[in-house]
């Protein structure tokens, strides 16, 4: 992955700061959800995917790749639904919980990243980035389309461990913060057929 470093004038600054904050805000006051695609990379082996997954705060909905992943944010359920399995988690903690849940990257962005540079191409923000905090990330690169609220139309992660992840963002859309019960999995309206795992 290519990152550059852009410097930008004291005046340019003000108005990247208003995009970001703009994007911060209505990540951070609504329901996110997101359709994307992926390539991770490594070691020259690429694995594709992709999917959807709607997040608000700690708590989230991804459905791809085949699994059903949902969190309320006290407990996480992995659901196989064509292997008829669901396995329960505690949900991580620190980085190990970016990394089980890249969807995080985005809502805690403010929290997570500081701006290095900016490259601004009409309505298209390009910002390199840097890790305040333990996330895996050595640098992220986060392309935004201003054209009427601000979206996210890709990021690219160089991850610590010489691997780089590459979403493409398809769509996203804000909704309105739904009852922490939506993100609730409910087994028992399973039947005997499945296999439960509870690791909590």
């Amino acid at each position: 992955m290519m990152v550059l470093l852009y410097s930008v004038t004291g005046a340019l600054y003000a108005q990247n700061d208003a995009v970001l904050n703009s994007l911060y805000s209505k990540m951070a006051s609504s329901a996110v959800s997101m359709d994307y695609s992926y390539v991770l990379q490594s070691s020259g082996i690429k694995t594709m995917g992709g999917g959807t997954v709607t997040v608000q705060d700690s708590a989230y909905v991804m459905r791809g790749d085949g699994l059903l992943i949902s969190c309320d944010g006290k407990t996480v359920w992995m659901v196989d639904q064509e292997g008829k399995e669901v396995i329960i988690e505690t949900p991580s903690e620190g980085e190990q919980s970016y990394m089980d849940n890249p969807a995080l990257l985005f809502v805690n962005l403010s929290e997570t990243f500081r701006v290095e540079g900016v490259k601004i191409n009409g309505k298209v923000y390009t910002y390199v980035m840097s890790p305040k905090v333990s996330c895996g990330i050595k640098t992220a690169t986060l392309v935004i389309n201003s054209e009427s609220a601000p979206t996210i139309e890709r990021a690219v992660f160089a991850l610590a461990d010489d691997k780089s992840l590459d979403i493409k963002i398809k769509s996203m859309t804000f909704s309105e913060k739904k009852s922490l019960t939506s993100y609730f999995y409910d087994i028992s309206v399973l039947d005997s057929t499945w296999l439960i795992t509870d690791l909590r």
